[in-house]
């Protein structure tokens, strides 16, 4: 039997997060990994431009949103493994299409969870988006002012301007950021394409830092976009013709 949380979601929809849909069935699936120091609301302009032909899934991770009680992970191993065997279990089974998106430091988790699905056989996967990351060989950006950080990132003046929200953002920062000091790049060279976007204007994303994600995949694909960290807001038309592209070039 499926094991099931005390809310009654199973194991899996705890750490893959469905939202309501009615209608047809979309044509793909976006799973989409959250920035540091974020959570599923991060997409939720991307779920309404892409409603028409696209279902957006978020991976809720502990310790922020819904799971807020619950402890944060400490391991990107342990993260990676949980997520791959939700995604083969709540995603995989549908037979539709799927792309990662991973945004800042939730592009690493993209691809260490990639890394699992592939080696445990799964085939729905079409492509992933690591958006505003340095490659995972290279750790996160250096951060030594949490305030100032969330700042260049763009996160909204809301944030700052109620204290105990900002308590809250900066303590799952701080829970981020050790899980990617800690962190190893598995390494493993995926078979799965792979698209590179960072914004023209951001501060925080190494240019040099980008170049060794070619060595993590057989089909790169690297592209500047207009806008700073969160580029992606202004860019969502844009990344989903990219993403209907890929399902198009990568039929299995």
């Amino acid at each position: 039997m499926r094991e099931r949380s005390s809310n009654g979601r199973s194991s899996a929809q705890k750490w893959v997060r469905f939202q309501p849909r009615s209608g047809e069935p979309p044509a793909m699936i976006i799973v989409c990994f959250p920035p540091a120091g974020g959570g599923g609301g991060s997409f939720a302009k991307l779920r309404d431009v892409a409603a028409a032909n696209a279902e957006c899934v978020t991976v809720e991770l502990p310790g922020r949103m819904s799971r807020l009680a619950e402890p944060p992970v400490q391991s990107m191993s342990a993260l990676a493994d949980h997520v791959a065997q939700s995604v083969l279990e709540a995603v995989e089974p549908r037979g539709i299409p799927y792309s990662f998106l991973g945004l800042c430091l939730g592009a690493v988790m993209a691809y260490e969870t990639a890394v699992r699905v592939e080696a445990a056989g799964g085939n729905g996967l079409r492509s992933i988006v690591a958006a505003g990351s340095n490659a995972p060989q290279k750790g996160p950006p250096s951060v030594d002012d949490p305030i100032d950080f969330l700042r260049r990132m763009g996160s909204p003046e809301d944030v700052f301007a109620s204290p105990a929200l900002l308590e809250m953002t900066l303590d799952i920062l701080r829970s981020d950021l050790h899980l990617f000091h800690s962190y190893t790049c598995s390494g493993r060279r995926l078979k799965t394409p792979v698209s590179i976007l960072y914004g023209r204007d951001d501060t925080l994303v190494d240019r040099t830092a980008i170049a060794p994600w070619k060595d993590l995949a057989t089909s790169i694909s690297v592209d500047e976009l207009p806008g700073g960290h969160f580029f992606l807001d202004q860019n969502y038309d844009r990344l989903l013709c990219r993403l209907h592209g890929d399902l198009l070039d990568t039929p299995r």
